[in-house]
């Protein structure tokens, strides 16, 4: 409460200084402004006031410009960034300026891109190593290295068996007998 009292009355201090000086400065040297005519007062505020004006407008153009770069900036960069993710490009630039704004998505973003990181890495070392036992034909180290790959993928597990794969029961039933037979 004290400080918004203490800002206001700072505020008209320096707004009423602000008048004197435009006043001071367009006013004809050697001229008092006791001496002025109603005319002379009313151009004299008139010049005043339209000397505040773009001054103010001025200020508001150059708040409204930093407002929306510090906004606008971050959001084309994470635009970016999300749409090389869709692409599979992990490696896309996700990093703001010290005092822009979305800093928090900016952050959700990186987070996102180092889980997607380490899936990447898990993934193509249990491929890997699935490569090696298929070609050694270790199935049932492969069954395990499968159901690992499918946790490495968030799902709960993977088929136990090749009939478990077949959609049609029907088919199903014709892989349990093949391989029944064999």
């Amino acid at each position: 409460m004290q400080f918004s009292v203490l800002s206001l009355v700072a505020g008209t201090l320096v707004l009423g200084a602000f008048f004197a000086a435009v006043a001071a400065l367009v006013l004809p040297h050697g001229v008092a402004a006791e001496g002025l005519t109603p005319k002379e007062v009313t151009a004299l505020v008139i010049r005043v006031l339209g000397v505040y004006f773009l001054f103010t407008m001025g200020t508001l153009v150059w708040f409204a410009v930093r407002w929306t770069h510090r906004v606008a900036g971050p959001a084309q960069v994470l635009e970016k960034a999300v749409r090389a993710l869709g692409d599979g490009d992990l490696d896309a630039r996700t990093k703001l300026r010290k005092k822009d704004y979305l800093q928090g998505l900016a952050e959700a973003v990186r987070l996102h891109v180092e889980n997607l990181r380490a899936e990447r890495s898990a993934r193509a070392d249990v491929l890997e190593r699935l490569a090696g036992t298929l070609e050694v034909r270790d199935f049932e180290s492969a069954k395990a290295l499968v159901r690992e790959l499918a946790a490495v993928d968030g799902h709960d597990s993977a088929p136990d068996s090749a009939d478990e794969t077949a959609e049609d029961p029907a088919e199903r039933e014709t892989v349990r007998t093949e391989t029944a037979t064999t």
